[in-house]
């Protein structure tokens, strides 16, 4: 691991420790920026995932001139929320075009959305896969090697 990323985990992991409740949603969205800038990417999300399956988005950080994903719940991603709820990250370096066939509700959003890439690790708390960390980018495409997947799922 590069210095520079191990000083970003080194960071995270002092700053979250003892944090006063009311503090933690600036503590994520600071977290956000960070990551986004240290991948080079655009907009990065925090969201929850329902046991209904649905996605529940409660923090994002993009770039400027980019809107951050609006706290909100997304419904129609089956394929992606079924995914990351078994554990499996998610790395698509050419949207729509790395989606499955079954991914429609996926591809839809891509589109309408505007984003290139994307890169989704699930969190797991108690065994059970119940949040992500996504970051996207949406200027340029972007691949996602191994050792950048594992990165992410140290963050």
């Amino acid at each position: 691991m590069d210095s520079t990323f191990g000083r970003l985990i080194a960071d995270l992991s002092t700053r979250f420790t003892g944090l006063p409740v009311e503090a933690v949603d600036g503590e994520i969205e600071r977290a956000l920026r960070l990551l986004v800038e240290r991948l080079e990417t655009d907009r990065g999300t925090f969201f929850l995932i329902d046991p209904d399956g649905r996605l529940t988005i409660t923090h994002s950080w993009a770039r400027e001139g980019l809107p951050p994903t609006t706290p909100a719940t997304i419904s129609r991603m089956t394929w992606y929320v079924t995914t990351l709820a078994r554990g499996d990250a998610i790395a698509l370096s050419r949207l729509p075009d790395d989606l499955p066939l079954e991914a429609d509700g996926e591809r839809e959003y891509t589109r309408s959305a505007g984003m290139k890439s994307n890169l989704s690790v699930p969190i797991a708390v108690g065994g059970r896969y119940v949040c992500a960390l996504a970051t996207g980018a949406f200027r340029e495409y972007r691949a996602w090697d191994e050792e950048t997947i594992d990165r992410a799922r140290l963050v």
